[in-house]
């Protein structure tokens, strides 16, 4: 089976479990011109899509896929390849995006959590269709924007562990 390719003109190289330093990703997000709320968000998103850093797909730590329709031309020169391999979740090959540099994946991921609102005073859509108020309103969003792609109820651990993980961004996004 054949995996949709947004970006067929990009070559397909292998699948590459790349690891990097959290510590690192925290500062970069911390630099960032952009909202508090956001970069809580963004490293919330961060430690979700690569297990800290721990589980990147060839330099891209937002599970930023390359299946779907094409990205922003803003990040043109960003994506310079793609790979296919199975997604977490599902277990089903999935084709990513493959960046420049793993400060790209992040810029861009810093990007679609600001544009789609997922975040504590965004307006989060195009399937949540709410403002998230609280740390479990920002799970509610997270669920349904980036992990299902629908609006659903997330499971009540999922949202604990949200709420969790947004406790420790506020201590490091003051």
């Amino acid at each position: 089976m054949t995996v949709k390719n947004a970006y067929p003109e990009l070559k397909e190289v292998p699948f590459v479990k790349t690891q990097i330093d959290e510590q690192l990703v925290i500062a970069y997000i911390a630099a960032m011109p952009i909202l508090r709320e956001i970069k809580r968000a963004a490293y919330i998103f961060f430690c979700n899509e690569s297990a800290h850093g721990k589980a990147g797909v060839n330099d891209n730590y937002g599970g930023i896929q390359a299946d779907g329709s094409r990205w922003n031309k803003m990040f043109d020169t960003m994506i310079v390849a793609t790979t296919v391999t199975p997604e977490n979740m599902t277990g089903d090959e999935r084709r990513f995006c493959v960046f420049d540099k793993w400060q790209s994946s992040i810029y861009m991921l810093v990007y679609k959590v600001q544009q789609r609102g997922i975040f504590i005073g965004g307006y989060a859509h195009p399937y949540a269709l709410m403002e998230p108020h609280n740390p479990a309103d920002f799970a509610k969003a997270y669920w349904d924007e980036w992990v299902k792609g629908d609006s659903s109820t997330p499971p009540t651990g999922e949202v604990e562990d949200i709420v969790n993980q947004y406790n420790k961004a506020a201590q490091l996004f003051k």
